[in-house]
């Protein structure tokens, strides 16, 4: 996975959201028509990542596939004429503008998926190239603006949760873990959310659990006994305490609600293997 996983699939679309206000005038297209073909491939994408979390695609298929989906978007957007004013702002609405048919897309993948950030970026098109330092200062302002509440929550929810899943793309667990919190603020009973969180606190931990990721595992499992990474997490929990048999127990309860045949079921069959030869 690429540094850039999220900043050009996601981030650059929600920064030129959040920078909407600054456009003097409308983006002006020519071709309307593609909008049907364009929501078609949004559907195919969030359906991919759907199949990606429940361990049905594994990560090279899943890279794959958003792989050429993303081409295609690009490939229906770009022979739209885009008309922006000459402010000082015009090269970065320019860049911004690119990933503009990837936002609702991006945003519907983010939400809720269990694997968080594991997106290729999309091929880059001419004149919308971004630098590491301009992806840092966007993430920096994307961050600042997020910090004054919109008057919709639901929006901020969104906002915080793909800046959460960004930093955690691109290896920034601290900024991560903040931005998790911030989202888990505004919807404390998302199990997703807590387990999401868990996890990086586990990463900054150095793959540990105890203290605070134990506690969000446990708050996960309260909200919703049913979840995957939650359960995953507290079997692994449980092993890294020599706890052999509540490592067995929680993980076959993911491995009972696992899609058959799945990555993901396999892998906690691995698991299961493996606690069994060790008790």
């Amino acid at each position: 996975m690429t540094t850039f996983a999220l900043g050009v699939a996601c981030l650059l679309a929600l920064a030129a959201w959040m920078l909407r206000p600054a456009w003097r005038r409308p983006v002006q297209t020519s071709a309307g028509a593609r909008a049907p073909h364009i929501g078609i491939i949004g559907e195919q994408l969030a359906a991919l990542d759907r199949e990606h979390a429940a361990g049905e695609l594994d990560v090279q298929q899943h890279h794959a596939a958003r792989t050429e989906l993303q081409r295609r978007v690009l490939e229906e957007t770009s022979a739209d004429a885009i008309s922006v004013d000459d402010r000082p702002l015009r090269k970065t609405l320019l860049g911004v503008l690119v990933a503009l048919p990837l936002f609702a897309i991006a945003l519907y993948g983010a939400i809720g998926n269990p694997a968080g950030l594991a997106v290729e970026p999309p091929p880059q098109a001419a004149g919308a190239e971004v630098e590491p330092e301009a992806l840092d200062a966007m993430l920096a302002t994307l961050a600042k603006r997020l910090e004054t509440p919109s008057a919709n929550p639901a929006t901020d929810l969104q906002g915080w949760t793909m800046l959460a899943r960004a930093y955690a793309g691109l290896q920034r667990f601290a900024d991560a873990d903040r931005a998790y919190a911030r989202a888990i603020a505004l919807a404390p009973n998302d199990a997703q959310l807590i387990a999401d969180r868990a996890d990086v606190l586990a990463v900054l931990q150095g793959g540990r659990t105890g203290g605070e990721p134990d506690r969000l595992i446990a708050q996960a499992l309260q909200i919703d006994p049913r979840n995957l990474k939650a359960l995953a997490l507290a079997g692994s929990a449980a092993y890294e305490r020599q706890d052999f048999a509540t490592a067995r127990i929680q993980w076959q309860k993911a491995r009972d609600l696992a899609p058959a045949g799945s990555a993901f079921a396999a892998g906690l069959d691995r698991s299961l293997s493996e606690v069994g030869a060790t008790a």
